[in-house]
């Protein structure tokens, strides 16, 4: 500690060894009910194993320690500390970024309260259940899964899971089915898949459970379940997608209620393996109705890391039979990849997004039905992810960089209505559409968004559009039909929005 007047017949400079790491210093006239003897004022230390100690500012004297580790747990590191004006109490931020206020009745050992960290690492986000302006939400990160409930224009933690086995690995990749209950799959970077039941009354949980029969053997990269129809009595399907080249096709039951403790019975139905690299996105497609023989047609859509896109029509059979009935494949343009692909329910078809700005419906086939290319510079081009609402009527994209996303009207031809700009400089790990006007976006660094209110200004993009197509009463071709050009870029003046950050509780 060193006066500003030495050298004014003042003493020198004064030295301590406090024998551990510092990373936080903060001054003030008194803290927690202790002062210096001579009016100095006190110092308030913040050291590595989450120890705090308050000094005498005359001579560095030891006052009070906080923050013991007598009971064998070695707390995070101190980086941070704000005192409190009046000097009753202070804050601590520790290396986990949790806070901890110490009072005048904080002990030695215990503090007065604690937070616990804020979610970082967010990789993705996956609508759980739509009930109202009560939607609850699924969130990963690199060890856990997360369930929030979305109400008054903030976010609710439910229920996390632990951190799974070392040999699971990092989770890699989220889905979330339209079933009852709710079933959650999460890859790992060990090939293991983990099914979740979430509990959404009462008090939400997150039960784990029975391991599935097959495992990958790389890195899980994609999941997705079919759409499942609660007064039918087909099995949910979830298919995975790997590192390894392969892709697995798995029948859950859930007639047995596994909500009581029973087993979900997972069987596989199909592993194809083989694919010419890794296989990074995946779609399921469901059939509308059961054949007479009590048999079921599948499209399953994948797409690689060569650019190519492979679709394949499945026979699901009674006694969990599959068998692949044909194959087609699809190459991207030059340069480009496939960066999404979603199966949309309402018309049986399939969603995809390309990285050259292109947003396209195909077939049950893979036959090009209808294609827009996104105009503009080079910071609008798409990275993903695809996502589509539970109507299938809107879709939302990520784009690169800071560009934020786009929202897209699938049911007027693929028409870009409004770009949506966060502030954030990278492009977002996960996107979900929680109904017809709430977009909500994660990122990387914890940062969680919402837009809402975008239903009247999708209306009026429509009208306006309508009116312009009107009064140009200019012919267009069949092929201009098919393949038109929009530009996401020419609405920002008028419908960029801004979106909110999240309070998370």
């Amino acid at each position: 500690m060193c006066d500003p007047a030495w050298g004014h017949e003042q003493s020198p400079p004064m030295w301590q060894d406090m024998g551990r790491k510092a990373f936080a210093l903060a001054w003030s006239h008194r803290l927690c009910g202790r002062e210096s003897s001579s009016g100095a004022g006190v110092l308030a230390v913040g050291f590595a194993g989450g120890i705090v100690d308050i000094l005498d500012g005359s001579d560095l004297s030891l006052l009070a320690r906080l923050g013991s580790t007598s009971h064998g747990t070695v707390p995070p590191d101190v980086i941070g500390l704000s005192c409190q004006p009046d000097g009753d109490a202070f804050w601590t931020l520790h290396a986990d970024r949790s806070l901890t206020r110490w009072g005048a009745d904080s002990t030695d050992e215990a503090a007065g309260f604690s937070l616990p960290p804020a979610c970082g690492d967010l990789r993705d986000v996956q609508v759980v259940s739509l009930e109202g302006r009560r939607a609850k939400v699924a969130t990963c990160t690199a060890g856990k899964i997360q369930l929030w409930t979305h109400h008054r224009d903030a976010l609710h933690l439910e229920a996390q899971t632990e951190h799974p086995a070392p040999r699971c690995g990092e989770v890699t990749a989220l889905a979330a089915s339209n079933s009852r209950p709710c079933i959650i799959a999460c890859g790992h970077a060990s090939g293991e898949v983990r099914l979740l039941a979430a509990a959404l009354h009462n008090m939400p949980s997150l039960q784990q459970l029975e391991p599935l029969p097959a495992r990958h053997a790389g890195e899980v990269l994609a999941l997705s379940f079919g759409h499942w129809n609660n007064v039918s009595l087909r099995p949910l399907l979830l298919t995975s997608v790997s590192r390894d080249r392969s892709a697995m096709v798995f029948s859950i039951d859930l007639r047995n209620g596994i909500l009581s403790g029973q087993s979900s019975q997972a069987t596989l139905l199909l592993h194809l393996q083989q694919h010419t690299s890794a296989v990074q996105r995946v779609a399921l497609l469901m059939a509308p109705i059961l054949h007479a023989a009590g048999s079921e047609i599948l499209r399953l859509a994948v797409c690689t890391a060569d650019q190519q896109l492979v679709l394949r029509e499945l026979e699901h059979k009674q006694g969990g039979v599959a068998s692949v009935r044909r194959c087609s494949r699809q190459q991207a343009a030059r340069g480009s990849k496939w960066v999404g692909i979603c199966a949309h329910t309402e018309r049986s078809l399939f969603v995809a997004a390309c990285s050259d700005r292109r947003i396209m419906q195909l077939d049950q086939h893979g036959r090009l039905m209808q294609e827009v290319r996104l105009c503009g510079s080079g910071a609008t081009e798409i990275t993903g992810p695809l996502r589509l609402s539970a109507d299938c009527s809107l879709a939302v994209v990520g784009l690169g960089g800071a560009a934020g996303a786009v929202l897209i009207d699938v049911t007027c031809g693929l028409q870009p209505l409004v770009r949506l700009t966060a502030g954030q400089a990278d492009p977002a790990t996960g996107l979900a559409l929680l109904d017809g006007d709430r977009v909500l976006a994660c990122w990387q660094d914890g940062t969680i968004v919402e837009w809402d209110d975008l239903a009247a200004q999708a209306v009026a993009t429509a009208r306006r559009r309508s009116m312009e197509n009107q009064a140009a009463q200019v012919p267009q071709s069949s092929q201009q039909e098919r393949q038109r050009a929009a530009s996401p870029t020419s609405l920002v003046p008028l419908f960029q929005r801004e979106g909110r950050r999240r309070a998370a509780s």
